[in-house]
């Protein structure tokens, strides 16, 4: 009877101290990367891959790794599949920039903490010569309608994803939703889309981060607009709610830290060594 009471005290125990540390259910070799060491691990997917794909998960996670023992794993998602793990608790955080989605997020109680970490911008790309004459557009929505005017072409990327909607939205306030022969789809990864748009000597909507990165891929290519209200770019984090035994101090603490002034201020040089100019501006930029 000793031995068995002795047995359920350690079991009750064993599964107190799980509770209270849960572990995501995000397996490591489920990662993109893990960056750091330690005893406890924060899951971080990002709904864009950019951050992750460029590095900047890895900056931030080896830093925060280093200041506190914790390893940080990177879970390249994307935005549906990132809100998915959240919604399922197998993440600690998720770094997205779609506001519709985080406000379902935030609604639905899947979600809470929404904080904006880092930014960048879309961009009109298109040819150097610029026919449709966009860059002397007052506004994105007069870019769209002088692309429309001149057919185009246009490349959409039509994956439902992050750009693609704000496109569509843009489209709605031209009023128009484009079908015709000069609307196309430029698919599959951000260089060979450019490669594609370039070819055609047509116009593209993409984020800035992406196109400083791939813009070699298209060297027929510039940016003719840029700097509507509506083509700003946020980051928000995300974190699951507290709940009855968990912890998120952890995704608390991460989430102080990426607003801390020292890793806002590894924006101001985050890719300029590699690609001539910083790939993000800081959260303070656009506030």
């Amino acid at each position: 009877m000793v031995v068995r009471k002795a047995s359920l005290i350690l079991v009750a125990l064993v599964l107190a101290i799980a509770l209270s540390h849960p572990t995501p259910a995000v397996a490591a070799e489920e990662c993109a990367a893990v960056y750091g060491a330690g005893k406890e691990r924060l899951v971080v997917a990002t709904g864009s891959p950019n951050p992750g794909e460029y590095g900047l998960i890895k900056v931030w996670g080896e830093a925060f790794s280093k200041k506190h023992g914790v390893a940080v794993a990177w879970k390249k998602a994307a935005p549906k599949e990132a809100i998915g793990l959240l919604r399922e608790r197998k993440v600690d955080l998720i770094l997205v920039h779609d506001p519709d989605c985080e406000k379902m997020v935030i609604l639905n109680g899947w979600g809470t903490g929404r904080t904006l970490i880092v930014a960048n911008e879309l961009v009109l790309v298109g040819p150097k010569g610029d026919p449709a004459g966009i860059a002397r557009s007052r506004s994105v929505v007069e870019a769209f309608k002088r692309i429309l005017v001149n057919s185009g072409p246009f490349f959409s990327r039509g994956d439902e994803l992050g750009i693609h909607k704000r496109e569509q939205s843009v489209w709605k306030k031209v009023g128009l939703v484009p079908k015709a022969a000069w609307y196309r789809t430029a698919g599959g990864p951000m260089a060979e889309a450019l490669r594609q748009v370039d070819a055609a000597s047509g116009y593209f909507l993409i984020d800035s981060t992406s196109w400083i990165a791939e813009k070699g891929a298209a060297p027929g290519l510039a940016v003719l607009y840029r700097g509507d209200l509506l083509l700003s770019n946020r980051y928000h984090a995300l974190r699951p709610p507290a709940k009855p035994g968990s912890d998120s101090k952890l995704a608390e603490r991460f989430v102080e830290y990426l607003v801390s002034p020292e890793a806002q201020a590894t924006l101001a040089t985050f890719g300029k060594d590699r690609y001539g100019e910083p790939l993000y501006v800081d959260r303070d930029h656009v506030k």
